[in-house]
């Protein structure tokens, strides 16, 4: 039950955890500011290796529920998050921090990504969780004039937000419901409108018109004539693989006062836009992604790339085979594992027999990406490189 509550905690994003990149920033270096404030040597220390900035950290604090805590810690730990917010998450790692500030000093880190695997190697092998438990909420912290407050934290955050250029709209989403927009009568468009509560500019709607060409062309006979809505969208929803298996409900309404769809289909189409890079790809699948304990999809999935140099790589049966002849029905079924594969850490589209490599895959805050050739659809590296950070991640459902 305490796992279930953290989970529709994560859902309920930014309430409890931040939702977007510029967030995880804020966050991130008010978790510098703190550290300098109660640890200056070691702040230095890791702050010289780039620790603050780097992905490690954000592991760390997605995880420490999970993975490093046992149940009676979490119980405590969730009791002071409700008054106390995210500032309960930066007690753990500054408790973290101050039992394992000397020996990661002695470790020799030289860089972000060895710093947060020490610590987390730390707080997994060596470091017990009441001892942990102690030093996050010790008096240390409420001394007169290096206590912290939750206010405190709020403003850096604020700060820091701010800091980032976040435009106004964000700022506003991040902490108030989406509202439902009025029905503004008969302004033709041709795109399918997005979920219900979804509030948001029709400037953000779907594609660019030659995307919409492209996957015209390439989707199947039976699916190339069909509206298009907005299910997910990153910047929209948050960066989270929970609320993107959430909103591919199939079975979820639509309220639209442009397009009214009779029937939201099953197949999908995954889209995601690489930071830094002009680069889309994505995925055509006929099932919604959702959480899966096994693999699943059919042949008529395929993997593509939108810009630059657009192509689209199909599953080929006779490719697929087994080498003990089985014939293409028993190909099939053997690479249906290897289409859709989701679970709570990634989801990931393609595979190899040898189970290395994958076509698209990305983690569970929807940010780090990997691709690479696969057998299922023999395929190129869909990015710029085999692995990518994500600027946003699409999903849009396929009706009538």
């Amino acid at each position: 039950m305490t796992y279930h509550i953290i989970d529709e905690m994560w859902k309920r994003r930014p309430f409890f955890f931040p939702k977007n990149r510029n967030e995880w920033a804020a966050l991130l270096t008010c978790l510098g500011h703190l550290v300098q404030k109660f640890f200056p040597q070691t702040y230095t220390y890791m702050n010289g290796c780039g620790a603050f900035e780097h992905h490690g950290a954000r592991r760390l604090m997605l995880h420490v529920f999970e993975d490093l805590l046992p149940l009676h810690c979490v119980l405590r730990l969730l009791d002071t998050y409700i008054p106390e917010g995210q500032k309960v998450i930066f007690r753990i790692i500054l408790g973290l921090i101050k039992l394992c500030k000397r020996p990661l000093k002695d470790s020799g880190a030289a860089d972000g990504s060895a710093i947060w695997a020490f610590v987390e190697n730390f707080a997994k092998t060596q470091c017990d969780a009441d001892a942990l438990m102690a030093s996050a909420f010790a008096q240390f912290y409420r001394r007169p004039g290096r206590g912290f407050r939750r206010s405190h934290v709020d403003e850096a955050m604020r700060r820091q937000l701010n800091d980032s250029s976040l435009r106004a709209h964000e700022v506003v989403g991040a902490f108030t419901p989406p509202q439902k927009k009025k029905a503004r009568g008969n302004e033709g468009s041709h795109h399918a409108a997005p979920l219900r509560g979804a509030s948001y500019d029709k400037s953000e709607l779907p594609m660019l018109e030659e995307h919409r060409a492209l996957l015209a062309k390439w989707l199947p006979n039976s699916f190339s004539s069909l509206h298009v809505t907005l299910l997910y969208d990153s910047a929209r929803d948050g960066s989270s693989l929970g609320t993107l298996y959430r909103l591919n409900n199939p079975d979820l309404r639509f309220e639209s006062d442009q397009v009214k769809l009779k029937r939201l289909g099953p197949a999908r189409l995954l889209i995601v836009h690489e930071l830094g890079t002009d680069h889309v790809a994505g995925v055509f699948s006929t099932e919604p992604w959702r959480h899966h304990n096994e693999g699943y999809g059919s042949g008529q999935n395929f993997v593509f790339r939108l810009q630059p140099d657009p192509k689209a790589f199909y599953w080929n049966a006779e490719e697929n085979k087994r080498d003990d002849g089985d014939d293409a029905a028993a190909a099939a079924a053997g690479a249906a594992l290897k289409h859709m594969l989701c679970s709570h850490e990634y989801l990931a589209a393609g595979g190899r027999a040898t189970g290395v490599g994958v076509a698209l895959q990305l983690d569970a805050d929807l940010l780090d990406g990997h691709s690479s050739p696969c057998d299922t659809y023999q395929n190129e590296v869909l990015f710029s490189s085999s692995h990518f950070q994500a600027r946003r991640v699409q999903v849009y459902g396929l009706g009538m």
